[in-house]
């Protein structure tokens, strides 16, 4: 029987106007959004670099944002393809940033300094300037290598990203820089050998990433936990016959973990005869985004 390992409560996906803690952005002066939806581009260090951006109907700001970063050899068309963010994402009230690496077969720079870090935060720079966006809610969803490329960000710009959610990624610890709680979201399934649920990764994949920094993805939860000020200790709950919740100490700065029992490097959809009955990578991480605080402030978890 397929086993769904959650760590905390989910809540309903929805984004209803402006939320406690909101910090408009400077498209907010705007009446309308300056972009509209579609593949945009902009050239960073002499580079054009391609972005596709999402807006909900509904564009009463300001509004939150979901960054979606591809896996090693896939590209932005081939993450929305399996995700379908921008359409989902979009519906829940999102707007919907699709970045893509420079690098060829879609390879990210997750060097702090790096040409991707730059693009990705140039890129965030533009929607803000010409959206509406809310800048205390920033998520970054990233699949394998993207969920490092996430991490990345989440700790060398800390005060651009509220949360992170890595499906199938490369686990990262917290030993940065980052001075914040950040709420977390971990999607992995059991089989998954490219990036294992042990810490352990394949060979093409360890030329990527320093091991040191990287671990167990059950126990890089629990250091996220503690980062956040939560206890590491979890209580667990059967949901249904096939779904377990396991929930850290702390409401706020939370941390969630799924473990898919059977499912190997994937992002898990329903209807996909690779993933769980009854399970949605994409609908539980809107749900997740959707319950996220606003950007904590620098200083220890309160």
């Amino acid at each position: 029987m397929a086993l769904i390992v959650v760590t905390t409560l989910a809540c309903a996906a929805s984004v209803d106007g402006p939320r406690e803690g909101a910090v408009p952005s400077p498209g907010c002066d705007h009446d309308d959004a300056l972009l509209s939806d579609g593949e945009r581009s902009i050239v960073v260090d002499g580079e054009q670099r391609p972005f596709d951006l999402a807006l909900p109907d509904d564009r009463q700001g300001p509004l939150p944002v979901i960054v979606l970063l591809h896996p090693a050899l896939a590209g932005k068309q081939g993450i929305d393809h399996l995700a379908d963010m921008t359409t989902l994402g979009t519906q829940a009230g999102f707007v919907v940033v699709v970045p893509e690496s420079l690098a060829r077969p879609g390879l990210w720079d997750t060097q702090p300094d790096g040409d991707d870090m730059a693009a990705v935060l140039a890129t965030l720079d533009v929607v803000r300037d010409n959206v509406c966006i809310d800048d205390a809610r920033i998520h970054v969803a990233g699949m394998s290598q993207g969920a490092l490329m996430a991490f990345q960000l989440a700790c060398h710009h800390p005060d651009r990203v509220a949360s992170v959610a890595s499906v199938a990624g490369i686990a990262r610890l917290p030993d940065c820089d980052r001075q914040r709680p950040l709420t977390v979201a971990f999607v992995h399934g059991s089989e998954d050998t490219t990036t294992a649920l042990d810490g352990s990764l394949a060979p093409a994949v360890t030329m990527l990433v320093d091991a040191a920094d990287y671990g167990p993805v059950p126990d890089v939860a629990r250091a996220w936990a503690a980062h956040n000020g939560c206890e590491v200790e979890v209580t667990t709950r059967a949901l249904t016959d096939n779904v377990e919740k396991f929930r850290h100490g702390c409401d706020k700065w939370q941390v969630r973990l799924y473990v898919l029992d059977g499912v190997a490097h994937d992002w898990p959809r329903h209807g996909d005869p690779s993933g769980v009955p009854g399970f949605d990578a994409t609908e539980e991480l809107l749900d997740f985004f959707a319950a996220v605080p606003p950007l904590a402030p620098p200083g220890p978890a309160s």
